[in-house]
């Protein structure tokens, strides 16, 4: 089965300013994820799609492939599932076929090989997607709809409800998938859980902080 390894990194992020640039431990954001991508996957294809020129150079220094993303699918209402759709029709009209689409989004730098290779082995056919998560605090008698907000009530009895909120180590599912689907959510969904200490989800300043702190430190 053919891997192609996506990471969508846009120029823009209210919340953290050049959030995808920003040194981590380091090292900009998005090269953890670039260099989780090759590193693991050597015989797949990794690609970086983008509208920032700045993180456009810096891809192809690392030896990636890009994808211009246009400025309409880079604002902040922007559904990233429709740089999905466009960064899997600009591979595959270069002329490259493959059969399992992987996201590394760069806002989760602390993933392990066994996150995502659990995630992997969850994808069973080609109408279904596969979203980390993580067990939650979440009031249980809360319900809230899976299409509307982050966070899973999974039915369950009264002794054992369980909710889980999704985090952003890995994103699996299939070309046909995408190219079929309205929305991120529109087809059959399956998770797989993360522990704890991986599962942050970059979205501002304390966020970072906070993961940084993990990774020096070596408590992931």
């Amino acid at each position: 089965m053919k891997i192609c390894c996506f990471i969508f990194a846009r120029a823009g992020s209210k919340r953290l300013k050049n959030k995808n640039m920003k040194k981590f431990c380091g090292k900009p954001l998005i090269f953890h994820s670039i260099n989780f991508a090759k590193k693991y996957f050597k015989t797949s294809r990794v690609y970086v799609s983008t509208d920032s020129n700045i993180i456009k150079n810096y891809a192809k220094r690392l030896n990636v492939n890009v994808i211009d993303r246009p400025k309409k699918l880079a604002r902040d209402n922007s559904e990233e599932f429709l740089a999905w759709k466009h960064a899997v029709n600009t591979v595959e009209k270069e002329g490259t076929k493959f059969d399992i689409f992987l996201s590394l989004p760069s806002t989760a730098p602390l993933r392990s090989y066994q996150d995502v290779k659990k995630c992997l082995k969850k994808l069973k056919s080609k109408n279904e997607i596969i979203v980390t998560c993580f067990k939650s605090e979440f009031p249980t008698n809360i319900r809230v709809k899976k299409s509307l907000n982050k966070y899973f009530y999974i039915h369950g009895t009264r002794s054992k409800r369980m909710s889980y909120q999704l985090t952003t180590s890995a994103y699996v599912t299939t070309p046909k998938y995408i190219k079929k689907s309205s929305r991120i959510f529109s087809g059959k969904l399956k998770l797989s859980e993360v522990p704890l200490e991986r599962s942050i989800d970059i979205n501002n300043i304390f966020d970072f902080k906070f993961a940084e702190v993990l990774s020096k430190n070596k408590l992931v």
